[in-house]
């Protein structure tokens, strides 16, 4: 958890860091978000492998895990579970997109100044 102890207080109580320290911290971020990544990636992999799988039910049916997990979606979307129904929409595409206005400080559109530029031709100093 972040405190005062752990917090660097870059160019208040410590000095600004030098070009090499950028560059080392740099470097060391890029390394743990390469790592976090491929981790992530790693998990998305093993997910869809198990979802290919299936199983045979009391019955002798071959139930795919896909299926089940679907199954399981829309029991819970038919219950009301609100987060069950948001996701459902948006995997069949039937959730309204979002859209955000954006207005000035007091509620005016923003607008844009126009800039004309005008090309100059460069005086030729013969």
């Amino acid at each position: 958890m972040a405190n005062d102890k752990n917090l660097k207080h870059f160019g208040k109580e410590k000095p600004v860091l030098t070009h090499e320290q950028a560059v080392e911290y740099g470097m060391r971020g890029k390394i743990a978000s390469d790592k976090a990544k491929a981790e992530k990636k790693k998990m998305a992999e093993l997910v869809k492998l198990a979802l290919e799988q299936s199983l045979i039910d009391k019955n002798g049916n071959k139930i795919e895990y896909k299926g089940a997990v679907a199954n399981k979606l829309v029991m819970k979307m038919l219950g009301g579970d609100l987060k069950a129904i948001e996701l459902g929409l948006k995997l069949i595409g039937e959730m309204p997109s979002e859209k955000t206005e954006i207005t000035g400080a007091n509620g005016s559109p923003i607008v844009a100044p126009v800039l004309n530029i005008i090309p100059v031709k460069p005086e030729n100093n013969d």
